[in-house]
């Protein structure tokens, strides 16, 4: 059964992402929200919204990070008799993610991409920490200043969030 909202402060670092759009030894890390409404008893939507930055040798840009469309349906794995601790398995689907980036020097790009994770939540009295056991999205679409470019791409982050039920 979903829970009620979640708010939560997360952490995302790309480990390593390879393919015909990709950058490969590029580093990339991203803080943000993530929100997460209840849309059925087993379904549970998520908006997230984050700060992006990434650095390759002179390259670096600034941007946002914004999953526009992603559904997870909760398992839980374990609830304690006195109901103040809860561990669950997520398995998230994200539609449609778009990264929004203003490179340094000039230029602008947009990425959009679409994903899978399985995450991994501890609830104690509402607060919850959840860590990314794995994640895998798939870049399709880049967008730049100087040109429309198609393609495939794997990206394999790595996620942590904490946040509270409400």
């Amino acid at each position: 059964m979903a829970t009620p909202f979640r708010l939560s402060l997360t952490y995302l670092h790309v480990l390593r992402e390879d393919g015909e759009l990709a950058r490969p030894n590029m580093a990339v890390n991203a803080i943000g929200f993530d929100m997460a409404f209840p849309s059925s008893n087993y379904v549970r939507n998520h908006l997230g919204v984050a700060h992006q930055w990434e650095s390759q040798g002179p390259y670096s840009a600034r941007g946002f990070r914004i999953d526009l469309i992603s559904l997870g349906y909760p398992i839980n794995l374990y609830t304690s008799p006195t109901s103040a601790f809860r561990l669950d398995l997520e398995p998230i689907i994200t539609v449609l993610r778009g990264e929004i980036m203003f490179v340094n020097g000039g230029g602008r790009l947009l990425r959009v991409e679409s994903g899978f994770s399985l995450e991994i939540s501890a609830t104690l009295n509402h607060w919850f920490l959840t860590l990314q056991a794995f994640g895998i999205d798939f870049r399709y679409w880049v967008y730049t200043s100087d040109a429309s470019i198609t393609g495939f791409t794997r990206v394999f982050p790595l996620r942590a969030a904490i946040g509270h039920e409400f």
